[in-house]
């Protein structure tokens, strides 16, 4: 019988205790089967598994529409910019509608770093361009979480220097995702629920599903003329074996953005050996990579990525200073986002926001490991303990709490834990506050939560499992007093007591006493605030003058980061493009042709003429921003 989808034959042999579909789609053997053997044929018809000719036709005319109407907004936008073809068969993001709409240009990037920098920028982009090679970035979305913004900036940046650059994202589904977050992610992570665990037929259906994804998008063009392949996300390792048969030539990088929690990885003894069996089942495919690249936190690397042969490289992310959510935001802007977000806090979870209150804010994914129940408690301590102090403040003194971020259609969890805490501001103990606890899912619009926390008298990030989150780094360019845990990479980004506070991760009792140091004004984390403080200002008068002085301009960005209270270059979008670039011309081995590039870059590339074996040898297990910078007093990995 056709499947109503996909129009392939099914049969009804269905394995007995099969989770899935009582039918069976047929999926002959491809060609580039992973596994010896025949391979198994499961029930891909609730799978996206359109044909071409259907997604040309139909699936992607809205899309078309609102790209063609966009041409039409003003002629400034059609002078602005050059408009291309994006090919559609191929699930290519299309930045900036394939660069049509221009929202910043190269000059405004310059202005945002140092000089040093920028020439290092320039020299490695200039080197790229002539060897003309072509880079592919793929990851699990095009939006909803930091590697999709990361992704958009700089590939932004990459086009206005001329590189080809591509990216591209699966056609997803809530099957997959389920596994891959709940049974990679949050496995890996070591926040899974107790008994969950990856079982055979999850990784048949996660192989056929980018198997499916390969033959309906990738099969032309995205792999096979690729210089060098990245792979982002956990979600697209079984990508790499067929990247190596389609594309032999083609260089592949590994890029581990996860906290792995090595201490259960390592051992199998441990969670039933849950945490070792993902671990172990995906390096299978990670390690037919030629680099594993990894946060720079060296516990986050598995002891089997260090037994291989493969070299390991630590990278930081990175956030940019011209997006939605960096860029500051002038008064009447920052009325609108406000009336704007207001609304959704009504309509969500019926709290009213008085704006001229001041608040604390969390902004990230709703998600297991972000601490959000521990923000929950530190803020319930903290009112307990104002409550009680004999300060007494007004109400329109009183902070409250506003707990926001965006959804992502990889994440089943966003929904769970966003019902999870409205279910504990419902318990007796929160009932004296929950009017005062706005939890919003933001669509996707970064300015919106750009504006909330430009706004906010004081910002946390208070995960208990980390990567990085750049989000520390953005508040802290908005000169927004951060307390934040000592996950991930976190402490790599805040320097206890001078640009914020760090707080061992679950600790409520500590989030508490900072925000109550920082309400009366006995403890002051911003070196810049207890300068001012000598003329009689207060953190609480910092931030007010900060959230009212919409227009003053941001601090630079500082070639010196963690040393003083700015942050560093590192963390955003011309270093990590420029750390990208050197990973690939050393990948590559590309010599440098141009004498005034190679000035620049002799110190960060091997001889002209060097041999493949020693294109590492002086980078393994370095921070890649060590190499751009030039000061080992800059490398920044936790040991």
């Amino acid at each position: 019988m056709p499947s109503a989808m996909t129009g392939q034959t099914t049969n009804n042999n269905t394995a007995p205790n099969s989770p899935l579909s009582p039918t069976l789609s047929f999926f002959p053997p491809r060609h580039n089967a992973r596994k010896k053997g025949e391979k198994k044929h499961i029930d891909l018809s609730f799978l996206p598994a359109y044909s071409k000719q259907r997604r040309a036709r139909g699936e992607n005319f809205a899309q078309r529409a609102v790209a063609e109407a966009i041409k039409t907004l003003s002629p400034s936008v059609r002078s602005a910019t050059s408009a291309t073809n994006a090919d559609e068969m191929d699930n290519e993001v299309e930045v900036d509608r394939d660069g049509e709409i221009q929202l910043a240009g190269i000059n405004d990037y310059a202005a945002t770093t140092s000089e040093e920098l920028w020439i290092t920028f320039n020299a490695l982009s200039n080197h790229l361009r002539g060897h003309n090679i072509k880079i592919a970035f793929f990851s699990a979305t095009p939006q909803g979480g930091g590697v999709a913004l990361m992704r958009h900036a700089l590939i932004r940046l990459w086009r206005l220097v001329g590189l080809s650059v591509h990216w591209y994202t699966p056609e997803g589904h809530p099957a997959v995702f389920d596994i891959t977050k709940r049974k990679f992610h949050n496995i890996l992570q070591g926040v899974n629920k107790p008994g969950t665990k990856l079982k055979e037929e999850d990784k048949t259906l996660f192989e056929m599903w980018t198997d499916n994804n390969v033959d309906t998008f990738w099969s032309e063009g995205a792999i096979d003329d690729k210089s060098i392949i990245v792979i982002d996300d956990p979600q697209l390792v079984a990508l790499i074996p067929t990247i190596k048969q389609r594309n032999p030539n083609a260089k592949i990088i590994y890029r581990s953005h996860i906290q792995i929690d090595t201490s259960l990885v390592n051992d199998p003894s441990k969670g039933e050996g849950a945490h070792a069996d993902v671990w172990n089942y995906l390096f299978q495919f990670i390690e037919q990579a030629d680099v594993f690249l990894a946060h720079p936190v060296k516990a986050f690397v598995p002891q089997n990525v260090l037994d291989s042969k493969m070299p390991v490289l630590y990278m930081a992310p990175s956030t940019d200073p011209l997006d939605g959510l960096n860029k500051s935001i002038g008064e009447a802007d920052m009325v609108y986002y406000q009336h704007y977000f207001g609304r959704l806090s009504e309509q969500q979870c019926g709290v009213s926001i008085d704006w001229v209150r001041p608040y604390v804010v969390q902004v990230a994914r709703f998600d297991p490991s972000k601490g959000i129940p521990d923000l929950l408690e530190g803020y319930r301590l903290f009112r307990r303990k104002l409550n009680k102090a004999a300060l007494s403040p007004a109400e329109q003194d009183t902070p409250m709490l506003i707990i926001c971020g965006h959804g992502s259609v990889d994440d089943p969890d966003g929904e769970i834990i966003f019902e999870e805490i409205h279910e504990t501001l419902s318990s007796k103990e929160y009932q004296f506050i929950k009017d005062d606890v706005s939890v919003v899912r933001v669509p996707p619009c970064d300015r919106t939560l750009g504006a909330i926390l430009q706004g906010a008298w004081c910002a946390t990030q208070l995960s208990t499992k980390e990567g990085f989150e750049v989000k520390v780094t953005e508040a802290i360019h908005k000169r927004v007093p951060i307390i934040a845990s000592k996950a991930g990479g976190i402490p790599l980004q805040v320097k206890d007591g001078v640009n914020g506070w760090l707080v061992d991760p679950g600790d409520s009792e500590a989030v508490s006493e900072r925000l109550l140091e920082l309400y009366r004004a006995k403890r002051c984390p911003l070196t810049s605030i207890a300068l001012l403080e000598q003329d009689g200002e207060t953190p609480n008068s910092m931030a007010d003058k900060t959230v009212s002085d919409y227009l003053a301009r941001q601090p630079k960005i500082s070639p010196t980061g963690i040393k003083d209270i700015g942050t560093s270059e590192d963390f955003w979008s011309v270093g990590n493009a420029s750390k990208w670039m050197l990973l690939w011309s050393r990948l590559a081995g590309l010599e440098v042709e141009n004498e005034a590039d190679r000035n620049v870059l002799g110190r960060m590339l091997p001889e002209n003429g060097a041999a493949r074996s020693d294109i590492w040898k002086d980078m393994e297990g370095r921070d890649v921003w060590e190499m751009i910078s030039g000061k080992k007093d800059d490398t920044l990995i936790i040991g």
